[in-house]
């Protein structure tokens, strides 16, 4: 492009109407619809209306404040920034410092932000084309970024999708109860939010987890000490568990979760499916919605709705009641243990704990709202983690006491704290609490360092007679 057309370029992109809010509202929605769990077009195209409707609304009302077409349309877009990239914002501050990811310190900024602009721009007597300009120039390059996705996943519709491959999943058997195997064992999979790994609770917070592990030991687990995630993320971390693999850079997560190879194997080993889970699980609902997981936990309308600055606040409320559903998710597993089944059972079990929000005390007892420590507070973390052990060890008692015959359990961390604050904060959102009660001998399968990777490759191998060799030839135990 030579000097005059870029001349031309930038004076078409001054001259032009403030495109920019509209832009932005525009990208909000694509790159929603990118992240989500269930892409919705018509919840896409409701939601883009009302956010078209309320831009144009607020052009129109603040064109009577300013002087200028252009400082209207700047103070629209200081306006939207608060209300559309509110999570992108608080993202990146938690990069610097946890703490500044706070709602008491990411709203007032946002606030702080929005009178800031409003106020210069209102008095402000200087010429702010550029500034339009390039406002315009830069909503077009976010739109078309956000776009290539989808024309990427357009292009690439003829190309089969390529299933995974560490085991097949058996074919012609029926996915009913009908000719269910009783030589299967019930499966447990106890997911704690969050749980880091005792080294880290010694090293960080000064806390020895013995009286858990050695609880656990006395009833057949073996404690993997030295266990890491490969990934701190949730839905990272459950896409590689549950497909006992690591994922691809291109990997749909939430698909990935929701199609995932170990369900589907046992499904045609006849299992029966019990989701007690934050995530589709294929024909099985999610059990519990949380609110403030932004890559979708809803549909529709209100899954974009949950993206905006207010829906996450809003989100933030509700997600308080997540101590709750822990103890009702609890409650089912218990009752689970005593109903007497026609087939075997995979359960999976995601508590948020000892994740944020912190509502249990030491004594597993609930803290009232207005009591409860902030989500960066080191002591009402390890106040909830003690109270999650005291809360579960009665249910795996129930559990063992109840089943016909011994089942697998697998208690695991998904990731670290990750709030440790300072350099450290990496390294210990990788350690995890990782338990096994494998019976008949599976444990001599695990090592120290085994990870959730592997959990289930051993499971397959060893209850399964499946030829799986671990994704790790460091974690093979060769007893």
């Amino acid at each position: 492009m030579t000097i005059i057309q870029l001349r031309r370029l930038r004076g078409a992109l001054i001259s032009a109407p403030a495109a920019h809010p509209f832009l932005l509202g525009l990208w909000f929605v694509l790159d929603v619809a990118r992240r989500g769990i269930h892409p919705d077009f018509a919840g896409a195209v409701a939601f883009l209306a009302v956010l078209i409707a309320v831009t144009a609304a607020a052009r129109l009302l603040l064109g009577r404040l300013f002087r200028t077409p252009v400082q209207a349309g700047l103070a629209t877009t200081a306006l939207l920034i608060p209300l559309l990239c509110f999570e992108e914002v608080r993202q990146f501050l938690a990069t610097l410092d946890p703490r500044l990811a706070e709602f008491g310190v990411v709203v007032p900024m946002m606030l702080g932000f929005v009178a800031l602009s409003v106020v210069l721009l209102r008095h402000s007597k200087a010429d702010l084309s550029v500034l339009h300009g390039a406002m315009n120039a830069s909503a077009i390059v976010f739109v078309v970024w956000v776009l290539f996705p989808f024309i990427k996943e357009a292009n690439a519709t003829s190309i089969p999708d390529q299933p995974r491959s560490i085991v097949a999943v058996p074919q012609g058997a029926a996915l009913s109860s009908t000719g269910a195997s009783s030589s299967y064992p019930d499966i447990y999979y106890i997911l704690l939010d969050a749980y880091t790994a005792p080294k880290s609770l010694s090293r960080f917070w000064g806390y020895e987890n013995s009286e858990f592990v050695s609880a656990l030991e006395r009833r057949g687990f073996y404690v993997a000490g030295d266990s890491k995630s490969r990934y701190t993320s949730t839905v990272q971390s459950m896409a590689s568990t549950l497909n006992m693999d690591t994922l691809t850079k291109e990997e749909e997560l939430f698909p990935a979760i929701r199609n995932n190879l170990l369900v589907r194997y046992l499904q045609a080993k006849h299992y029966t499916v019990e989701n007690l889970s934050p995530f589709d699980l294929g024909e099985s609902p999610a059990y519990y919605t949380y609110f403030t997981d932004v890559r979708g936990a809803n549909e529709g309308f209100s899954s974009y709705f949950f993206h905006t600055g207010p829906g996450i606040v809003i989100a933030s409320f509700l997600v308080e009641r997540l101590p709750e559903e822990n103890l009702r998710i609890l409650s089912r597993l218990t009752a689970l243990s005593g109903e007497v089944a026609a087939t075997p059972r995979f359960v999976y079990a995601h508590l948020m704990s000892p994740h944020g929000p912190f509502g249990f005390d030491r004594d597993g007892s609930l803290i009232p709202l207005i009591k409860r420590g902030r989500w960066n507070s080191l002591p009402a973390y390890l106040n909830q983690l003690i109270g999650t052990n005291r809360l579960l060890l009665p249910v795996v008692d129930t559990i063992l006491a109840r089943s016909s015959r011994d089942p697998i359990i697998i208690i695991q961390g998904d990731h670290g704290s990750r709030i440790i604050p300072g350099a450290e904060n990496r390294n210990e959102a990788h350690t995890i609490f990782n338990a096994y009660h494998l019976p008949s001998g599976g444990a001599r399968l695990l090592t120290p360092s085994i990870s959730p990777v592997n959990s289930f490759r051993v499971v397959l191998k060893y209850y399964f007679d499946e030829d799986v060799p671990l994704a790790d030839a460091g974690e093979q135990n060769t007893r």
